[in-house]
C-alpha cells in the first residue's frame, strides 16, 4: 500500500484558529472523534480549512483528545492526534 502525504497547518489569530489539512494525492476522505467515543465523524475530503467554529466543536484540548484521520482507497491511513 501506498501512504499518503499530508500537510497540516494551523492559523490561529483574533477570529479563533483554522486548521488546514492537506495530502497528495487530494481527495482523502477526513473524519473527527473524539478519543474514548466510538461515534466518527466524515467531515470532508483533502484539501479542506477546518473553520474556527469547527475547531472549537471538537472539544477542549484539555480534557479530551481529538482523532483525525485521513484515508484513501489504496493507501495507508494516517492519523493525526490534537
Amino acid at each position: 500500500m501506498l501512504r499518503l502525504i499530508l500537510f497540516l497547518s494551523f492559523l490561529i489569530g483574533c477570529g479563533g484558529q483554522e486548521i488546514t489539512i492537506k495530502s497528495t494525492p487530494s481527495d482523502a476522505d477526513i473524519f473527527i472523534k473524539v478519543l474514548g467515543k466510538e461515534e466518527e465523524e466524515r467531515i470532508g475530503k483533502t484539501p479542506l480549512t477546518l473553520s474556527a467554529e469547527t475547531v472549537n466543536k471538537l472539544g477542549d484540548p484539555s480534557k479530551s483528545l481529538t482523532v483525525i484521520d485521513i484515508r484513501r482507497p489504496g493507501y495507508i491511513h494516517e492519523q493525526l492526534l490534537i
